[in-house]
């Protein structure tokens, strides 16, 4: 019993990289006091056997629920392995290499959860995993034709995301209607296996296939939000983590190797970070493109200066536009609260450990979304329709406001914030440029600045200017042709 118990919970909840653990122990290793003291425990946790937190007067906190739920569903496989033993004759649960009991335990296993909700929260943790697993090759193929690095923690991402999209396609029952076969492109994503792969012409065009197919199917079946706390929130929010973590794992490593090559090639950011860390060695892959074709001829550093002078940038894409679209708006969602949280604190210690917690949590993942964003618009208009005196006017904000956010840093601000308050200062300075190429070439710099002022919680001028340059962009983009 102990054993099956154990296996259905690792099934259920453990991740690729072994978290959270199950364990067993015999009772009688454990003395007599701790046996009470565990059984009042779980009496206490049936208090709070309903996923709603809104019931109780005192609203627990998302780990209590959780140790509810992972009660609740013990007592329920409980039930079930003791009618199976009886079915079988007084035997242990019959043995899973008879093909008769090899399918996995149905998802109506969560307490609660009605067939509608179960479908709705399956057809969103598909969304959801077929997004990063796009993300995650996007980030490293479209870098492999310039270097590769050997990243164990990626690739340990990399497994969890296919493992888990094969296993939903494959035993979710209200999936089975799934239009396509999901095979990964790749088995891993190490040097050996996608270096000199080039992501425009081998690999966007059968990944984008795939998302796109995941996205019609989700929209052609409809899904709505589950009620927060509820089982289907719950079974969403449980794979939710592992999710961010492999996107942000993908962000980390292309952004490893871009500063990489901005060393090799002698770009004028060199000091935009530390580059490849340890744990990867970077081997070449082909430093040029030509087309679809790799050239690998052994040739100079400086012959590569002069062949690729800055690294490309995310160029226009409308379907990549939306999607970073509504994935800020989760981001703006989720900081929303913070402030929230922030404005409700009682005392200097808990505003200190909110803030520590958006600068952990919250910060890099918005900071690498409103970079994107801001590539793409500045991408998606051209000088031409871009009007001059409103770009005067917003180049003249964008520089008070760097110049308010200068004085008003403390004396310990971020050593990345003050070379990017010096970067945007020499781009909005720099003679010969209209105001609107100035815009443009800002643009990019700017909500990563602003977003240091939300971690030190400053007044928030270049806050205010992102927001009325990213919707002055957002209305030209509207009205291109």
């Amino acid at each position: 019993m102990a054993n099956s118990l154990c296996s259905l919970f690792v099934r259920e909840y453990s991740h690729a990289n072994g978290g959270p653990a199950f364990h067993q122990k015999a009772a009688t290793s454990v003395s007599v006091e701790e046996q009470i003291l565990l059984d009042e425990s779980l009496h206490w946790l049936a208090m709070y056997d309903d996923p709603d937190p809104g019931v109780y007067d005192q609203r627990p906190s998302k780990e209590t629920l959780l140790l509810a739920q992972y009660a609740v569903r013990a007592r329920k496989w409980e039930q079930l392995l003791r009618a199976r033993t009886e079915a079988s004759n007084g035997n242990e649960t019959p043995d899973p290499s008879d093909p008769a009991h090899r399918n996995p335990p149905p998802m109506d296993y969560l307490p609660g959860m009605a067939a509608e909700d179960r479908r709705n929260s399956g057809l969103i943790l598909l969304m959801l995993l077929a997004q990063a697993y796009y993300r995650m090759l996007e980030c490293t193929i479209s870098m492999a034709s310039w270097f590769t690095a050997l990243d164990l923690k990626l690739n340990e991402s990399y497994f969890w995301i296919v493992e888990n999209i094969t296993n939903l396609l494959k035993n979710h029952e209200d999936l089975k209607d799934f239009p396509a076969s999901f095979a990964p492109l790749f088995p891993d994503l190490y040097p050996s296996t996608i270096s000199n792969l080039d992501w425009e012409d081998m690999v966007a065009p059968d990944a984008e296939r795939f998302l796109s197919t995941i996205q019609r199917y989700v929209q052609s079946k409809g899904i709505y939000d589950p009620e927060k706390g509820s089982p289907a929130w719950i079974f969403i929010e449980l794979f939710r983590p592992a999710v961010t973590t492999a996107i942000e794992r993908a962000a980390a490593y292309n952004k490893r190797i871009r500063q990489h090559c901005q060393r090799e090639f002698g770009s004028s950011h060199q000091d935009a970070g530390e580059g490849i860390q340890a744990g990867g060695n970077v081997e070449a892959s082909g430093l040029f493109k030509s087309g679809v074709s790799q050239r690998k001829e052994s040739t100079s550093v400086k012959e590569s200066q002069n062949t690729m002078p800055t690294m490309p940038t995310h160029q226009f894409n409308p379907n990549r536009f939306r999607q970073v679209e509504e994935l800020l708006d989760i981001e703006y969602e989720k900081l929303h609260e913070f402030e929230r949280a922030f404005s409700l604190a009682d005392g200097i210690s808990q505003k200190i450990a909110l803030r520590q917690q958006v600068k952990r949590d919250l910060t890099p993942r918005l900071r690498t979304l409103e970079q994107e964003y801001a590539e793409l618009l500045a991408h998606g208009v051209s000088d031409a329709d871009i009007p001059e005196p409103q770009a005067q006017m917003l180049v003249a904000e964008v520089v008070a406001a760097v110049a308010k956010a200068d004085e008003q840093k403390p004396s310990n601000a971020p050593q990345d914030m003050v070379r990017l308050l010096g970067e945007i200062r020499d781009k909005l300075n720099e003679p010969g440029k209209s105001a609107s190429a100035k815009l443009k070439l800002s643009l990019p710099i700017i909500p990563l600045i602003s977003s240091y002022e939300m971690e030190l919680d400053t007044e928030g001028v270049l806050t205010a200017a992102w927001r009325k340059a990213r919707d002055f962009f957002k209305t030209l983009l509207g009205n291109r042709p």
